[in-house]
């Protein structure tokens, strides 16, 4: 979805609801291509310190921007750090998607229970593959 027009904008704070505790976002979007602008960022990014909400930002396709476009990472951008958590892929990056290892950046607050969670319910990838990511 593009969020530079009105109605877009419109649509995105509709679905807002006391109820919302994350935005999940998904850029640069596969099967789409779509990547998201840094205003379109700075916009979605706004919504949620207005609403305090937790930014979920599924980043594991950033190395296969369209040229002439480019990615920006929204928990880098002003005062959003400290309410996202980035994840990417190295399978995705490098064509290895059957290595099936990623990561998540974060503040602590918000990567520890994420930690306490996978450590429960994922295996470890084995270590020949950790090494080579």
């Amino acid at each position: 979805a593009v969020v530079s027009t009105q109605s877009t904008r419109e649509r995105l704070e509709g679905a807002i609801s006391d109820k919302t505790k994350m935005l999940i976002l998904t850029t640069p979007h596969n099967p789409t291509g779509k990547v998201f602008s840094r205003a379109e960022l700075e916009y979605i990014g706004g919504l949620c310190i207005r609403h305090d909400i937790i930014i979920l930002s599924d980043e594991v396709y950033e190395r296969t921007v369209s040229e002439g476009r480019q990615h920006v990472r929204i928990g880098a951008l002003p005062g959003l750090w400290e309410r996202t958590i980035t994840v990417g892929s190295f399978g995705k990056s490098f064509s290895v998607t059957g290595w099936r290892i990623g990561w998540a950046i974060g503040p602590s607050h918000l990567i520890s229970p994420l930690n306490a969670v996978t450590g429960r319910t994922t295996g470890q990838a084995p270590t020949i593959l950790q090494e080579a990511a």
